[in-house]
């Protein structure tokens, strides 16, 4: 993968995919390790999507990813990481496809993934904040209520986890405030812009001379 997006050409890439599935076959279905190539492989495919647009390499991207998650059964320590992948590919899917049901599962597996990572774990801010951001685009496209009042919970716990000088706080700020932001547009709830503007004041604070209080400005 790294001397595919080095060169920036097909060959190596279609080489890296070669070789991984050739490792593939010889490795036991109950291998520990057959995971771990389906996911890199299912990477390799997904960078080819990108960077060619072949519809067929998307879907077998995500086939490769459940793949992996069925390599890892419940109690398996990967399987929370596997459900991330699984969920991030299908809602890229989606992005591309418009296929809702990919955006269902796709939240399915990120809340099973966050149901793995109890308050404590150390990846629970990420995937609070992955949740949240796919139920905000599924509010977005399909307006059903609870999807953007639990994106809203979840944005908020997530940035409760960030404390004051965490590098990731602001990013955690505008998750939660492009939230409220979406709630407004629909409802006009005032709280909800108030608390808004607060937000994205406070990460003009926070960035004051980075590159990405241009953002923070724009929203504002």
């Amino acid at each position: 993968r790294v001397k595919f997006r080095d060169s920036d050409g097909q060959r190596s890439l279609d080489d890296a995919t070669k070789i991984l599935r050739d490792a593939l076959a010889h490795i036991p279905l109950n291998s520990d390790d057959r995971f771990e190539y389906l996911l890199v492989l299912s990477m390799c495919i997904s960078d080819r999507f990108k960077r060619f647009g072949d519809p067929g390499d998307m879907d077998e991207a995500v086939d490769l990813a459940r793949q992996a998650l069925l390599a890892t059964p419940p109690g398996h320590r990967e399987r929370p990481g596997c459900l991330d992948y699984l969920a991030v590919s299908l809602f890229n899917r989606f992005q591309h496809t418009g296929n809702r049901a990919d955006l269902d599962e796709a939240i399915n597996s990120q809340e099973e993934a966050l149901s793995l990572r109890p308050p404590g774990h150390h990846n629970r801010p990420n995937s609070l904040a992955t949740c949240g951001a796919f139920l905000t685009d599924r509010f977005r496209y399909y307006g059903r209520p609870s999807d953007i009042d639990d994106a809203i919970i979840l944005h908020r716990e997530a940035l409760s986890l960030r404390t004051k000088d965490h590098i990731e706080r602001p990013m955690a700020m505008h998750n939660l405030a492009s939230a409220l932001l979406e709630r407004y547009r629909q409802y006009y709830r005032q709280p909800d812009i108030e608390e808004t503007i607060s937000l994205y004041r406070e990460c003009l604070a926070i960035l004051s001379g980075s590159w990405e209080r241009a953002g923070s400005m724009t929203n504002l």
